[in-house]
C-alpha cells in the first residue's frame, strides 16, 4: 500500500481522538507517536466511546485550544454501532450488541445499522469539512465502518468453531466516496486481515479470562509503520519492543487473577508509560 506522509513539518502539538484503540491500559499508537515526536500531547480518547463522543471532543478541543497548522490531529473512528450519552459525565458502554447499559428490549427496538451509518458518516463528513482548512489531520478507523458487529469471528468462546452471528452490514452508500477517500486502512485490516480470527488465535494462550482484542504495543507500532511515511527513531522502536516484551510477561504472570485486578494492575504499570498526555479532561467536561 502507498504510505501517507505524516506531516510536512514537525508539529508543536498532537491531538488524538478515538476509543480504547487510542487510550487503553497499555500504550497505543497515540502514545507511541507522541513519544517519537516529543511534542505536547493531548489524548482525548475514551474506552468504549462511539463516534458521537469522538466528534464532540474534536469540537470541544478546538474551541478550547484553537487548532492551527502547527498541530497534528489524528482521529481513530470506531465501530458505528455505539450509543454515547452525557448525563453527569460521559457514558460510553461500547458496541450496542454486547454492552449491558441498554436492555435487550431497547436494543431490539432502536438499534438499527442504517441509523448508525447515517449518523456517524455524517459526523465524519462534517469533521472533514471542519478540519480541512484549519489544521493538519489524518483519519483512520478501528474497523471497517460498514460492519456493525466488531466481534465477528469463528474463534470465539475458547477457540472452538462456534461462529458469532454478526449484524447485517449497513445498506447506506451515500457517503462511500468520502469514507473510502478520507480514511486510512483500519486497524483490523492492517493487523488481522479484517477480522479477529488471527487475533484470537494468537491471544488465547496469552490471556487467561478472555482473549483481549486490543492491539499490543508492538501491533500499534506496526500499524503506524504500515500506514504512515515516517521513520521512527531507533529509541522509539526499542522502547516499544521493551514495553511489549515486559507486558507479555506480566500478562502471563497474572493468569488466574480476576478481571478487575488484572485490568487495574496492567493499567497502573503500563498506562502512560511512554509520554504523559496533558490532562484537559475536566476543562472539556470529559467526565
Amino acid at each position: 500500500m502507498n504510505k501517507k506522509r505524516l506531516f510536512d513539518h514537525p508539529p508543536k502539538r498532537i491531538f488524538t481522538f478515538g476509543c480504547s484503540f487510542t487510550n487503553y491500559i497499555w500504550p497505543t499508537w497515540a502514545d507511541i507517536l507522541a513519544y517519537d515526536l516529543g511534542c505536547t500531547y493531548y489524548n482525548l480518547a475514551k474506552p468504549g466511546a462511539g463516534n458521537q463522543f469522538i466528534s464532540t471532543m474534536i469540537t470541544l478541543a478546538d474551541l478550547e485550544y484553537k487548532f492551527t497548522k502547527d498541530d497534528l490531529v489524528i482521529i481513530e473512528w470506531t465501530n458505528i454501532a455505539r450509543e454515547d450519552r452525557y448525563s453527569n459525565g460521559w457514558h460510553t458502554p461500547g458496541n450496542i450488541y454486547s454492552q449491558t447499559t441498554h436492555d435487550k428490549k431497547w436494543v431490539k427496538q432502536w438499534a438499527d445499522p442504517d441509523h448508525y451509518a447515517l449518523r456517524d458518516y455524517s459526523y465524519i463528513t462534517l469533521v472533514r469539512e471542519y478540519l480541512k482548512n484549519k489544521t493538519n489531520y489524518h483519519m483512520t478507523a478501528m474497523i471497517n465502518l460498514k460492519e456493525t458487529n466488531q466481534y465477528i469471528t469463528k474463534y470465539a468462546n475458547g477457540g472452538n468453531s462456534k461462529t458469532i452471528i454478526g449484524r447485517k452490514p449497513t445498506k447506506v452508500r451515500n457517503f462511500d466516496k468520502i469514507i473510502n477517500k478520507e480514511l486510512l486502512p483500519s486497524f483490523y485490516k492492517i493487523l488481522w486481515g479484517g477480522t479477529l480470527d488471527k487475533k484470537y488465535r494468537n491471544n488465547f494462550e496469552l490471556f487467561d479470562y478472555e482473549a483481549d482484542t486490543h492491539p499490543l504495543p508492538i501491533e500499534h507500532l506496526k500499524y503506524l509503520q504500515t500506514v504512515f511515511d515516517h521513520e521512527f527513531s531507533k529509541n522509539t522502536i526499542s522502547k516499544v519492543e521493551e514495553i511489549n516484551s515486559d507486558l507479555v510477561e506480566t500478562i502471563r504472570s497474572l493468569k488466574g487473577t480476576d478481571p478487575e485486578t488484572f485490568q487495574r494492575t496492567i493499567h497502573n504499570k503500563y498506562h502512560n508509560t511512554l509520554l504523559q498526555p496533558v490532562n484537559i479532561y475536566d476543562k472539556l467536561f470529559y467526565y
